[in-house]
């Protein structure tokens, strides 16, 4: 059960503020279709647009929204006509509600003209509902307006099906510091002592004792000494076979 509400909405200047009635309380059951037009002429929403619907109530609680509290999408667009569907926070506080909507294309932006709801209690002492903000976006994500390059882009929220609504930035060593779970590579210039204890912070060898064993490497194969007689060998694989032979 739908009730349609329908406007036109001039893009090209603001005209009178429009106002719509509409009742406090009520749910998933109101929906607005604006009629586009700019220079006295439809104007076709591109097919590639994402929209994002925000509004403002008298108690000073707001909204921004693409989707329902439900995961659908909250509006569709054909032609010039873009069909939105109201969340139920918006009309949970009597007054007048100011809302617009936000349209994305590529690297163009273009907003509506701000439309205005009356929401009206049907009694005198019928109280207001449950008011809170409301933030549901998960084809337009709302991220950091400044960044530096190199920062990290991270998920700052996500709705109640894990769909992410939000990003924010980080910088890697900060991530490394508060998570623990990362690894930073960063390239050291170390002293030789500060290279000695880090060989031994890991024990690994000493790089006296790797000098040693790399100089045992000759292009015949691996140089070897008999410490009684010290007679010298070479040790090497000849057609898969382990062979030690005496210079």
């Amino acid at each position: 059960m739908k009730i349609t509400h329908r406007i036109k909405m001039n893009l090209e200047e603001a005209e009178r503020l429009q106002r719509l009635e509409m009742p406090l309380g009520d749910t998933n059951s109101r929906e607005i279709e604006m009629y586009l037009y700019a220079n006295q002429n439809m104007w076709t929403i591109p097919e590639d647009v994402a929209v994002v619907i925000r509004y403002k109530k008298p108690d000073g609680t707001v909204g921004e929204y693409d989707t329902l509290p439900d995961g659908t999408v909250a509006w569709s667009a054909v032609d010039n006509v873009l069909t939105i569907a109201l969340v139920p926070q918006m009309l949970t506080v009597a007054g007048s509600v100011v809302l617009y909507v936000t349209l994305y294309y590529g690297e163009a932006v273009a907003q509506t003209y701000g439309l205005e709801i009356l929401v009206k209690a049907p009694t005198a002492d019928m109280p207001n509902y449950d008011t809170q903000d409301y933030a549901n976006m998960t084809h337009v994500l709302r991220g950091p307006v400044i960044a530096r390059q190199g920062q990290i882009l991270t998920v700052d929220t996500v709705d109640d099906y894990g769909r992410v609504t939000a990003v924010g930035v980080m910088d890697a060593a900060q991530l490394v510091d508060e998570n623990g779970s990362a690894v930073l590579h960063k390239q050291q210039n170390l002293t030789i002592n500060q290279k000695i204890q880090a060989r031994a912070n890991i024990e690994a060898a000493s790089q006296a004792l790797v000098d040693f064993l790399m100089a045992k490497f000759t292009v015949d194969g691996l140089a070897l000494s008999d410490e009684r007689t010290t007679d010298k060998y070479s040790l090497y694989v000849s057609n898969g076979k382990l062979t030690l032979e005496k210079e």
